[in-house]
């Protein structure tokens, strides 16, 4: 497994995280935070090492969103 970092965002409507950018260097992800989503509340954002895979991607959300893994 390699190390990808995801950002997640929580939409301010449904509540739901959504990911938005992701690269292989946290910084660069904290980078696109701090610029892009400067006004959201730090319990808005969430950086997760999602591994690369869609697979991985997919089960970071759900586990974000409180789903259970089907």
């Amino acid at each position: 497994m390699s190390t990808y970092y995801t950002l997640f965002v929580r939409d301010e409507d449904t509540g739901i995280f959504h990911d938005e950018f992701g690269d292989y260097t946290r910084a660069s992800v904290k980078e696109e935070a701090d610029c892009t989503y400067w006004d959201r509340k730090k319990s808005d954002l969430k950086i997760v090492n999602t591994g690369g895979t869609a697979e991985l991607l997919i089960a970071a959300g759900r586990k974000l969103n409180g789903e259970v893994a089907a």
